[in-house]
Protein backbone atom coordinates (compact mmCIF):
# COMPACT_ATOMS: atom_id res chain seq x y z
CA UNK A 1 0.00 0.00 0.00
CA UNK A 2 0.98 3.58 -0.80
CA UNK A 3 0.97 5.69 2.76
CA UNK A 4 3.38 8.59 3.90
CA UNK A 5 3.26 11.44 6.17
CA UNK A 6 3.20 14.90 5.49
CA UNK A 7 5.76 17.16 5.18
CA UNK A 8 6.57 20.37 6.52
CA UNK A 9 7.65 23.51 5.16
CA UNK A 10 10.95 22.39 6.26
CA UNK A 11 11.25 19.62 4.34
CA UNK A 12 11.67 21.59 0.81
CA UNK A 13 9.48 19.44 -1.01
CA UNK A 14 9.40 22.49 -3.68
CA UNK A 15 10.81 22.55 -7.22
CA UNK A 16 12.82 25.66 -7.01
CA UNK A 17 10.28 28.17 -8.68
CA UNK A 18 13.40 28.74 -11.44
CA UNK A 19 13.19 25.19 -12.60
CA UNK A 20 9.48 25.43 -13.06
CA UNK A 21 9.84 28.63 -15.22
CA UNK A 22 13.01 28.17 -17.30
CA UNK A 23 10.98 24.51 -17.63
CA UNK A 24 7.74 26.82 -19.09
CA UNK A 25 9.90 28.88 -21.31
CA UNK A 26 11.80 25.97 -22.79
CA UNK A 27 8.40 24.92 -24.41
CA UNK A 28 7.40 28.34 -25.65
CA UNK A 29 8.72 27.56 -29.32
CA UNK A 30 7.14 23.96 -29.08
CA UNK A 31 3.97 25.09 -28.04
CA UNK A 32 4.18 27.98 -31.40
CA UNK A 33 5.14 24.79 -33.66
CA UNK A 34 1.72 23.39 -33.04
CA UNK A 35 0.04 26.12 -35.26
CA UNK A 36 2.25 25.60 -38.18
CA UNK A 37 1.95 21.94 -38.64
CA UNK A 38 0.34 20.63 -42.31
CA UNK A 39 -0.26 16.94 -43.08
CA UNK A 40 2.50 15.64 -45.13
CA UNK A 41 3.69 11.55 -46.25
CA UNK A 42 1.21 9.17 -43.99
CA UNK A 43 -1.04 11.64 -43.18
CA UNK A 44 -2.07 12.00 -47.02
CA UNK A 45 -1.60 8.82 -47.98
CA UNK A 46 -4.21 7.50 -45.54
CA UNK A 47 -6.52 10.32 -46.41
CA UNK A 48 -6.17 10.01 -50.50
CA UNK A 49 -7.09 5.67 -49.38
CA UNK A 50 -10.23 6.53 -47.39
CA UNK A 51 -11.73 8.67 -49.97
CA UNK A 52 -12.98 6.40 -52.02
CA UNK A 53 -13.76 3.84 -49.36
CA UNK A 54 -16.48 3.73 -46.12
CA UNK A 55 -14.30 3.56 -42.99
CA UNK A 56 -15.46 -0.37 -42.48
CA UNK A 57 -14.08 -0.85 -45.98
CA UNK A 58 -10.94 1.04 -45.18
CA UNK A 59 -10.52 -0.78 -41.70
CA UNK A 60 -10.95 -4.60 -43.13
CA UNK A 61 -9.01 -3.57 -46.70
CA UNK A 62 -5.61 -2.22 -44.49
CA UNK A 63 -5.94 -5.14 -42.28
CA UNK A 64 -6.28 -8.13 -44.25
CA UNK A 65 -3.20 -5.85 -46.88
CA UNK A 66 -0.81 -4.36 -44.73
CA UNK A 67 -1.39 -3.77 -40.38
CA UNK A 68 -3.20 -5.66 -37.57
CA UNK A 69 -3.32 -1.86 -36.21
CA UNK A 70 -7.40 -1.26 -36.18
CA UNK A 71 -7.17 1.69 -33.56
CA UNK A 72 -4.60 3.29 -35.21
CA UNK A 73 -6.54 2.65 -38.82
CA UNK A 74 -9.29 4.15 -37.24
CA UNK A 75 -7.88 7.30 -36.29
CA UNK A 76 -6.78 7.35 -39.77
CA UNK A 77 -9.71 7.03 -41.54
CA UNK A 78 -12.01 8.67 -39.16
CA UNK A 79 -9.86 11.92 -38.56
CA UNK A 80 -11.37 15.49 -39.22
CA UNK A 81 -8.68 16.08 -41.99
CA UNK A 82 -9.23 12.60 -43.82
CA UNK A 83 -13.42 13.12 -43.62
CA UNK A 84 -12.81 16.64 -44.77
CA UNK A 85 -9.76 17.29 -46.74
CA UNK A 86 -9.55 20.43 -45.50
CA UNK A 87 -6.10 21.22 -44.05
CA UNK A 88 -7.36 23.53 -41.45
CA UNK A 89 -8.43 21.04 -38.80
CA UNK A 90 -4.83 19.54 -38.81
CA UNK A 91 -3.20 21.84 -36.42
CA UNK A 92 -6.43 21.42 -34.04
CA UNK A 93 -5.69 17.56 -34.08
CA UNK A 94 -2.20 17.60 -33.49
CA UNK A 95 -2.43 20.07 -30.35
CA UNK A 96 -5.94 18.64 -29.16
CA UNK A 97 -3.66 15.08 -28.76
CA UNK A 98 -1.55 16.95 -26.84
CA UNK A 99 -3.75 19.13 -24.57
CA UNK A 100 -4.72 15.48 -23.60
CA UNK A 101 -1.16 14.21 -22.85
CA UNK A 102 -0.52 17.15 -20.91
CA UNK A 103 -3.91 16.39 -18.99
CA UNK A 104 -3.40 12.58 -19.00
CA UNK A 105 0.87 12.94 -17.51
CA UNK A 106 -0.26 15.99 -15.04
CA UNK A 107 -3.36 13.16 -13.91
CA UNK A 108 -0.37 11.02 -13.08
CA UNK A 109 1.54 13.31 -11.00
CA UNK A 110 -1.48 14.34 -9.32
CA UNK A 111 -2.20 10.90 -8.23
CA UNK A 112 1.01 10.45 -7.60
CA UNK A 113 1.38 13.67 -5.30
CA UNK A 114 -1.75 12.41 -2.82
CA UNK A 115 -0.34 9.41 -2.59
CA UNK A 116 2.94 9.76 -1.49
CA UNK A 117 1.09 13.33 0.71
CA UNK A 118 3.66 15.57 -1.16
CA UNK A 119 1.58 19.12 0.20
CA UNK A 120 2.98 21.31 2.29
CA UNK A 121 1.52 24.35 4.25
CA UNK A 122 2.23 26.27 1.03
CA UNK A 123 1.59 24.09 -1.70
CA UNK A 124 -1.29 22.12 -2.61
CA UNK A 125 -1.48 18.68 -4.42
CA UNK A 126 -2.09 20.30 -7.71
CA UNK A 127 0.49 22.75 -7.72
CA UNK A 128 2.89 20.57 -6.85
CA UNK A 129 1.81 18.29 -9.47
CA UNK A 130 2.19 21.06 -11.82
CA UNK A 131 5.38 22.07 -11.28
CA UNK A 132 6.31 18.37 -12.13
CA UNK A 133 4.29 17.82 -14.51
CA UNK A 134 6.10 20.91 -16.29
CA UNK A 135 9.53 19.32 -15.51
CA UNK A 136 8.82 16.48 -16.81
CA UNK A 137 7.34 17.70 -20.07
CA UNK A 138 10.68 19.47 -20.48
CA UNK A 139 12.98 17.18 -19.94
CA UNK A 140 11.43 14.90 -22.38
CA UNK A 141 10.85 17.10 -25.30
CA UNK A 142 14.53 17.67 -24.44
CA UNK A 143 16.22 15.18 -25.20
CA UNK A 144 13.38 12.70 -26.71
CA UNK A 145 14.72 11.06 -29.88
CA UNK A 146 12.46 12.98 -32.53
CA UNK A 147 10.37 15.42 -31.81
CA UNK A 148 8.08 15.59 -35.25
CA UNK A 149 7.62 12.01 -34.70
CA UNK A 150 5.61 12.26 -31.57
CA UNK A 151 4.02 15.61 -31.58
CA UNK A 152 3.76 17.17 -34.90
CA UNK A 153 2.57 14.25 -37.47
CA UNK A 154 -0.83 13.13 -36.94
CA UNK A 155 -0.17 9.27 -38.05
CA UNK A 156 2.62 9.20 -35.39
CA UNK A 157 0.85 11.47 -32.53
CA UNK A 158 -2.18 9.04 -33.05
CA UNK A 159 -0.93 6.02 -33.01
CA UNK A 160 1.60 6.88 -29.96
CA UNK A 161 0.95 9.73 -27.66
CA UNK A 162 -2.68 8.84 -27.50
CA UNK A 163 -2.22 5.31 -26.00
CA UNK A 164 0.33 6.48 -24.31
CA UNK A 165 -1.89 9.15 -22.71
CA UNK A 166 -4.30 6.19 -21.58
CA UNK A 167 -1.42 4.61 -20.29
CA UNK A 168 -0.50 7.58 -17.95
CA UNK A 169 -4.06 7.61 -16.59
CA UNK A 170 -4.64 4.04 -16.27
CA UNK A 171 -1.43 3.81 -14.21
CA UNK A 172 -2.76 6.91 -12.14
CA UNK A 173 -6.06 4.69 -11.29
CA UNK A 174 -4.24 1.81 -10.61
CA UNK A 175 -1.85 3.71 -7.77
CA UNK A 176 -5.16 5.32 -6.77
CA UNK A 177 -6.79 1.67 -6.57
CA UNK A 178 -3.68 1.16 -4.73
CA UNK A 179 -5.05 3.39 -1.67
CA UNK A 180 -8.34 2.62 -1.59
CA UNK A 181 -9.85 0.03 1.32
CA UNK A 182 -8.32 -3.07 0.66
CA UNK A 183 -6.74 -1.99 -2.62
CA UNK A 184 -9.31 -2.52 -5.03
CA UNK A 185 -9.68 -0.34 -8.11
CA UNK A 186 -13.17 0.88 -8.71
CA UNK A 187 -15.40 -0.58 -11.40
CA UNK A 188 -15.37 2.89 -13.64
CA UNK A 189 -11.44 2.35 -13.49
CA UNK A 190 -11.19 -1.39 -14.46
CA UNK A 191 -13.23 -0.35 -17.56
CA UNK A 192 -11.34 2.57 -18.66
CA UNK A 193 -7.81 0.69 -18.09
CA UNK A 194 -9.54 -2.30 -20.24
CA UNK A 195 -10.67 0.23 -22.94
CA UNK A 196 -6.63 1.23 -22.74
CA UNK A 197 -6.22 -2.57 -23.37
CA UNK A 198 -8.26 -2.35 -26.53
CA UNK A 199 -6.62 1.17 -27.86
CA UNK A 200 -2.84 0.57 -27.30
CA UNK A 201 -2.89 -3.04 -28.32
CA UNK A 202 -4.95 -1.46 -31.20
CA UNK A 203 -2.10 0.98 -32.21
CA UNK A 204 1.33 -0.36 -32.27
CA UNK A 205 2.75 -3.30 -31.65
CA UNK A 206 5.75 -2.49 -29.07
CA UNK A 207 3.44 -0.81 -26.70
CA UNK A 208 1.11 -3.46 -27.02
CA UNK A 209 4.12 -5.98 -25.74
CA UNK A 210 5.12 -3.39 -23.16
CA UNK A 211 1.33 -2.99 -21.70
CA UNK A 212 1.07 -6.64 -21.47
CA UNK A 213 4.33 -6.81 -19.33
CA UNK A 214 2.65 -3.87 -17.14
CA UNK A 215 -0.46 -5.81 -16.31
CA UNK A 216 0.92 -8.61 -15.60
CA UNK A 217 3.55 -6.80 -13.64
CA UNK A 218 0.19 -5.55 -11.60
CA UNK A 219 -1.39 -8.58 -11.09
CA UNK A 220 1.74 -9.86 -9.43
CA UNK A 221 2.66 -6.78 -7.75
CA UNK A 222 -1.04 -6.38 -6.53
CA UNK A 223 -1.24 -10.36 -4.51
CA UNK A 224 2.87 -9.81 -3.43
CA UNK A 225 1.58 -6.63 -1.10
CA UNK A 226 -1.77 -7.79 -0.19
CA UNK A 227 -1.31 -11.29 -0.34
CA UNK A 228 -4.53 -12.38 -2.65
CA UNK A 229 -5.49 -12.24 -6.32
CA UNK A 230 -7.20 -8.80 -7.29
CA UNK A 231 -9.53 -10.96 -10.16
CA UNK A 232 -10.71 -7.97 -11.37
CA UNK A 233 -6.98 -6.79 -12.16
CA UNK A 234 -7.54 -10.10 -14.75
CA UNK A 235 -10.45 -8.10 -16.21
CA UNK A 236 -7.90 -5.49 -18.79
CA UNK A 237 -5.24 -8.19 -18.88
CA UNK A 238 -7.16 -10.93 -20.55
CA UNK A 239 -9.07 -7.96 -23.32
CA UNK A 240 -5.15 -6.88 -23.75
CA UNK A 241 -4.34 -10.35 -25.07
CA UNK A 242 -7.18 -10.81 -27.13
CA UNK A 243 -6.43 -7.09 -28.48
CA UNK A 244 -2.57 -8.11 -28.96
CA UNK A 245 -3.63 -11.51 -30.82
CA UNK A 246 -6.39 -9.73 -33.08
CA UNK A 247 -3.20 -7.15 -34.27
CA UNK A 248 -0.60 -10.01 -34.28
CA UNK A 249 -2.55 -12.63 -36.31
CA UNK A 250 -3.72 -9.57 -39.24
CA UNK A 251 -3.10 -10.92 -42.60
CA UNK A 252 -1.69 -7.78 -43.60
CA UNK A 253 1.42 -8.09 -41.31
CA UNK A 254 2.41 -11.30 -43.43
CA UNK A 255 2.09 -9.16 -46.26
CA UNK A 256 4.14 -6.34 -44.36
CA UNK A 257 7.03 -8.66 -43.55
CA UNK A 258 7.73 -9.48 -47.03
CA UNK A 259 9.15 -6.22 -47.48
CA UNK A 260 11.55 -6.28 -44.54
CA UNK A 261 14.85 -8.87 -45.08
CA UNK A 262 16.78 -8.58 -41.72
CA UNK A 263 14.38 -9.87 -38.96
CA UNK A 264 13.15 -13.43 -37.91
CA UNK A 265 17.03 -13.94 -36.70
CA UNK A 266 17.28 -16.30 -33.53
CA UNK A 267 20.92 -15.38 -33.06
CA UNK A 268 20.30 -11.72 -33.13
CA UNK A 269 17.61 -11.95 -30.59
CA UNK A 270 19.75 -13.59 -28.59
CA UNK A 271 22.47 -10.54 -27.64
CA UNK A 272 21.01 -7.85 -29.56
CA UNK A 273 18.29 -6.22 -27.89
CA UNK A 274 21.12 -6.33 -24.74
CA UNK A 275 23.60 -4.49 -26.27
CA UNK A 276 20.62 -1.83 -27.97
CA UNK A 277 19.36 -1.84 -24.38
CA UNK A 278 22.65 -0.60 -23.03
CA UNK A 279 23.26 1.91 -26.33
CA UNK A 280 20.02 3.82 -25.80
CA UNK A 281 19.90 3.72 -21.48
CA UNK A 282 23.12 5.90 -22.12
CA UNK A 283 22.01 8.25 -25.06
CA UNK A 284 19.00 8.91 -22.60
CA UNK A 285 21.10 10.50 -19.61
CA UNK A 286 20.46 13.53 -20.09
CA UNK A 287 22.80 16.44 -18.51
CA UNK A 288 19.51 18.09 -17.44
CA UNK A 289 18.28 15.09 -15.98
CA UNK A 290 21.47 14.46 -13.97
CA UNK A 291 21.03 18.13 -12.63
CA UNK A 292 17.81 18.13 -12.05
CA UNK A 293 18.35 14.86 -10.09
CA UNK A 294 21.26 16.10 -8.33
CA UNK A 295 19.83 19.57 -7.24
CA UNK A 296 16.57 17.76 -5.95
CA UNK A 297 17.55 14.76 -3.94
CA UNK A 298 17.46 16.46 -0.80
CA UNK A 299 13.67 16.33 -1.59
CA UNK A 300 13.58 13.11 -2.94
CA UNK A 301 15.40 11.60 0.13
CA UNK A 302 12.94 13.56 2.43
CA UNK A 303 10.30 12.11 0.60
CA UNK A 304 12.14 8.66 0.63
CA UNK A 305 12.09 8.93 4.93
CA UNK A 306 7.91 9.12 4.90
CA UNK A 307 7.57 6.28 1.65
CA UNK A 308 5.60 3.07 3.23
CA UNK A 309 8.22 0.52 3.46
CA UNK A 310 6.77 -2.34 1.26
CA UNK A 311 7.91 0.02 -1.34
CA UNK A 312 11.96 0.40 0.36
CA UNK A 313 12.55 -3.34 1.23
CA UNK A 314 15.26 -4.67 -0.95
CA UNK A 315 12.90 -7.93 -2.13
CA UNK A 316 10.43 -5.25 -3.61
CA UNK A 317 12.97 -2.81 -4.61
CA UNK A 318 14.55 -5.46 -6.91
CA UNK A 319 11.31 -6.47 -8.29
CA UNK A 320 11.02 -2.85 -9.87
CA UNK A 321 14.43 -2.84 -11.03
CA UNK A 322 13.72 -6.04 -12.54
CA UNK A 323 10.49 -4.40 -14.04
CA UNK A 324 12.00 -1.43 -15.28
CA UNK A 325 14.81 -3.05 -17.35
CA UNK A 326 12.18 -5.48 -18.71
CA UNK A 327 9.92 -2.86 -19.93
CA UNK A 328 12.70 -0.96 -21.11
CA UNK A 329 14.14 -4.04 -23.16
CA UNK A 330 11.13 -4.97 -24.57
CA UNK A 331 11.24 -1.92 -26.82
CA UNK A 332 14.00 -3.40 -28.72
CA UNK A 333 12.80 -6.62 -28.97
CA UNK A 334 9.75 -6.57 -31.50
CA UNK A 335 12.09 -4.28 -33.84
CA UNK A 336 14.98 -6.76 -33.38
CA UNK A 337 13.04 -9.53 -34.53
CA UNK A 338 10.90 -7.69 -37.17
CA UNK A 339 13.57 -5.42 -38.69
CA UNK A 340 16.99 -6.99 -37.04
CA UNK A 341 17.46 -3.22 -35.77
CA UNK A 342 16.59 -0.12 -33.54
CA UNK A 343 12.74 0.59 -33.72
CA UNK A 344 11.80 4.21 -35.11
CA UNK A 345 12.04 7.26 -33.50
CA UNK A 346 8.51 7.25 -32.46
CA UNK A 347 9.04 3.97 -30.60
CA UNK A 348 12.20 5.17 -28.50
CA UNK A 349 10.06 8.35 -27.62
CA UNK A 350 8.23 6.12 -26.25
CA UNK A 351 9.90 4.48 -24.09
CA UNK A 352 12.02 7.76 -22.99
CA UNK A 353 8.91 8.39 -21.89
CA UNK A 354 8.65 5.54 -19.52
CA UNK A 355 12.45 6.06 -18.91
CA UNK A 356 11.58 9.53 -17.43
CA UNK A 357 9.34 8.85 -14.82
CA UNK A 358 10.09 5.45 -13.87
CA UNK A 359 13.64 7.06 -13.15
CA UNK A 360 12.73 9.28 -10.99
CA UNK A 361 10.63 6.43 -8.79
CA UNK A 362 12.97 4.15 -9.00
CA UNK A 363 15.64 6.89 -7.74
CA UNK A 364 12.75 8.00 -5.03
CA UNK A 365 12.20 4.54 -3.68
CA UNK A 366 16.22 4.12 -3.53
CA UNK A 367 16.85 7.35 -2.37
CA UNK A 368 18.10 6.06 1.80
CA UNK A 369 20.34 3.83 -0.43
CA UNK A 370 22.40 6.08 -2.65
CA UNK A 371 24.75 7.65 -0.07
CA UNK A 372 27.25 9.13 -2.85
CA UNK A 373 24.44 10.92 -4.43
CA UNK A 374 23.80 12.07 -0.91
CA UNK A 375 27.10 13.37 -0.65
CA UNK A 376 27.61 14.49 -4.27
CA UNK A 377 24.41 16.83 -3.68
CA UNK A 378 25.57 17.94 0.02
CA UNK A 379 28.93 19.50 -1.85
CA UNK A 380 27.50 20.78 -4.81
CA UNK A 381 25.68 24.10 -4.63
CA UNK A 382 21.66 23.76 -5.40
CA UNK A 383 22.03 27.46 -6.72
CA UNK A 384 25.21 26.52 -9.21
CA UNK A 385 22.96 23.14 -10.68
CA UNK A 386 20.20 25.39 -11.18
CA UNK A 387 21.85 27.48 -13.38
CA UNK A 388 23.40 24.71 -15.33
CA UNK A 389 19.73 23.17 -15.67
CA UNK A 390 18.55 26.27 -16.37
CA UNK A 391 21.23 26.85 -19.67
CA UNK A 392 21.24 22.99 -21.16
CA UNK A 393 17.01 22.89 -21.10
CA UNK A 394 17.06 26.04 -22.73
CA UNK A 395 19.73 25.97 -24.97
CA UNK A 396 21.00 22.29 -25.43
CA UNK A 397 19.86 19.05 -27.83
CA UNK A 398 16.16 19.66 -29.28
CA UNK A 399 15.70 22.97 -27.35
CA UNK A 400 18.88 24.29 -29.38
CA UNK A 401 17.05 23.51 -32.79
CA UNK A 402 13.81 24.28 -31.37
CA UNK A 403 15.04 28.17 -30.80
CA UNK A 404 17.23 28.13 -34.41
CA UNK A 405 13.41 26.56 -35.93
CA UNK A 406 11.63 29.56 -34.43
CA UNK A 407 13.76 31.97 -35.54
CA UNK A 408 13.71 30.96 -39.15
CA UNK A 409 10.31 30.25 -38.77
CA UNK A 410 9.50 33.35 -40.92
CA UNK A 411 12.15 31.67 -43.85
CA UNK A 412 10.05 28.30 -43.94
CA UNK A 413 6.32 30.06 -43.89
CA UNK A 414 7.37 32.44 -46.55
CA UNK A 415 8.91 29.83 -48.43
CA UNK A 416 6.34 27.24 -48.10
CA UNK A 417 3.26 30.53 -49.45
CA UNK A 418 5.32 30.32 -52.72
CA UNK A 419 5.43 26.73 -53.18
CA UNK A 420 1.78 26.52 -52.46
CA UNK A 421 1.60 29.34 -55.33
CA UNK A 422 3.26 27.29 -57.62
CA UNK A 423 1.26 23.85 -57.33
CA UNK A 424 -2.03 25.88 -57.24
CA UNK A 425 -1.30 27.26 -60.87
CA UNK A 426 -0.04 23.58 -61.39
CA UNK A 427 -2.92 21.89 -61.32
CA UNK A 428 -2.85 18.85 -64.36
CA UNK A 429 0.51 19.19 -65.45
CA UNK A 430 3.86 18.22 -64.04
CA UNK A 431 5.74 20.61 -61.62
CA UNK A 432 8.81 20.34 -60.13
CA UNK A 433 9.46 22.48 -57.08
CA UNK A 434 12.46 24.11 -55.17
CA UNK A 435 13.14 22.71 -51.71
CA UNK A 436 11.86 24.92 -48.77
CA UNK A 437 14.22 27.43 -47.82
CA UNK A 438 14.36 26.49 -44.61
CA UNK A 439 13.85 22.99 -43.45
CA UNK A 440 12.58 22.83 -39.42
CA UNK A 441 13.65 20.28 -38.07
CA UNK A 442 11.53 19.96 -34.49
CA UNK A 443 8.13 20.08 -36.82
CA UNK A 444 8.22 19.31 -39.99
CA UNK A 445 7.99 15.56 -40.49
CA UNK A 446 9.07 14.59 -44.02
CA UNK A 447 9.36 16.53 -47.86
CA UNK A 448 8.58 15.36 -51.01
CA UNK A 449 11.64 13.34 -52.79
CA UNK A 450 13.27 14.06 -56.17
CA UNK A 451 12.44 11.14 -58.00
CA UNK A 452 8.46 11.27 -58.98
CA UNK A 453 7.81 7.75 -58.49
CA UNK A 454 8.50 8.18 -54.35
CA UNK A 455 4.97 7.06 -52.88
CA UNK A 456 5.35 10.09 -51.24
CA UNK A 457 5.51 12.57 -54.46
CA UNK A 458 2.30 10.31 -55.65
CA UNK A 459 0.39 10.57 -53.15
CA UNK A 460 1.08 14.58 -52.89
CA UNK A 461 0.59 14.99 -56.94
CA UNK A 462 -2.94 13.05 -56.35
CA UNK A 463 -3.95 15.27 -53.39
CA UNK A 464 -2.82 18.53 -55.29
CA UNK A 465 -4.45 17.26 -58.87
CA UNK A 466 -1.28 17.28 -60.41
CA UNK A 467 0.13 14.96 -62.90
CA UNK A 468 3.43 14.27 -61.28
CA UNK A 469 5.44 16.58 -58.75
CA UNK A 470 9.41 16.30 -57.71
CA UNK A 471 12.04 18.19 -56.01
CA UNK A 472 14.61 20.18 -57.83
CA UNK A 473 17.40 19.00 -56.11
CA UNK A 474 17.97 16.97 -52.74
CA UNK A 475 18.30 18.82 -49.48
CA UNK A 476 22.04 17.20 -49.40
CA UNK A 477 22.69 19.16 -52.16
CA UNK A 478 21.87 22.65 -50.84
CA UNK A 479 25.00 24.05 -49.59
Amino acid sequence: MIQSSRFSKADSTHIPKIVFWVCCASLVPFIIFFFYTAPVSDDIFYHQYAQNKTTWEFMIDHYSTWTGRYFSNLMMATNPFSLTSDTGFYPPMILSISLFFFFSLFFLCYVLTKSFKLNTEDSSHSRIALSLTMVILALFLHKMPRVTDTFYWFAGTSSHLLPLCFILISAGLYIRGLRLPKGKMRPLSVVFVSLTSVIVCGSNETLAIQWLFILGFVVFYHKLVSDRWEKVLFVPLFVALVGFAFLYFAPGNSVRAKNLTDGHSILKMLYKPAGLTLETFARYLSFSFLLFILISFPTLKSINASLDESLKVKRNRNLFYLFGLGLFGLTFVPSVWVMGSLPPHRVLNNTYLMFLIYSLFLILISAHKLRFMDRLSSHFSRKKGTILFSISTLFLFNNFYAWKDLIHLAKYTNSLKSRELLVASGQGKDVVIPPLAYFPTTFFYEDIKTNPSDYRNIIFAEFHKLKSVALSKDYEDID
